[in-house]
């Protein structure tokens, strides 16, 4: 159960979704005591205006019940905030703030996603379910950035490769891509031939939302 803490009026959320249309997997609540805070450890996720008036509730389901994401996911939304939402670093089980009505048009998405996936996926709330495409982007722009000013007929070398960032973009990219981290990492190739399988994967990911190609 994906559970809602805001005192925001029905009368307003209505604009944005119908909260009856989601019962079966979205319990909103307008108020919390202490005590009632305990049984959403076994929550699914939370979403909390950073508002909500009691500041002891709204402190212990975020260091406590959800341990700023590490237990359960948190999203922390408030009308101030900017309407980018911002992930605590590398965490993507914690936005730290969203603007309130950018969360909540994003938020009929992101239920329709767990109700038939089962999964709790904090990026289609961000950024809606391609998500994935511009995830790829952001990191290919990182591993392309960094070999930039590289001649494209030298061999590349290993310390040029942001791993972390090529990692995740290969698991992105699976099954199609039918190559690891360890494998591009031992492979030589030249710094174009590495542009080039880079440049791929963001070009089927933008045409098609998905990665079809095989690293040559």
């Amino acid at each position: 159960m994906i559970y809602l803490i805001d005192d925001t009026p029905k009368s307003q959320i209505i604009s944005f979704l119908n909260l009856e249309d989601y019962s079966d997997i979205l319990d909103r609540r307008e108020c919390l005591s202490l005590e009632d805070v305990d049984y959403l450890m076994n929550a699914d996720c939370i979403l909390i205006h950073t508002s909500y008036h009691n500041k002891s509730v709204l402190n212990k389901i975020r260091e406590t019940v959800c341990d700023y994401g590490d237990n359960v996911p948190l999203v922390m939304f408030s009308d101030s905030d900017l309407p980018e939402p911002v992930f605590d670093g590398d965490n993507r089980t914690f936005i730290e703030t969203f603007k309130k009505s950018v969360m909540y048009s994003m938020l009929p998405g992101f239920l329709q996603y767990f109700r038939s996936t089962g999964k709790i996926e904090l990026n289609v709330l961000a950024y809606g379910e391609q998500w994935i495409k511009r995830e790829v982007n952001v990191i290919a722009s990182k591993l392309l950035s960094k070999i930039m000013f590289l001649n494209g007929d030298d061999m590349l070398d290993r310390d040029d490769i942001d791993a972390k960032a090529l990692m995740t973009i290969l698991n992105l990219s699976q099954p199609e891509i039918g190559v690891t981290l360890y494998d591009v990492m031992e492979d030589e190739q030249t710094v174009k031939e590495f542009r080039e399988n880079i440049n791929a994967i963001i070009d089927s990911f933008n045409k098609y939302g998905k990665n079809v190609y095989h690293w040559k």
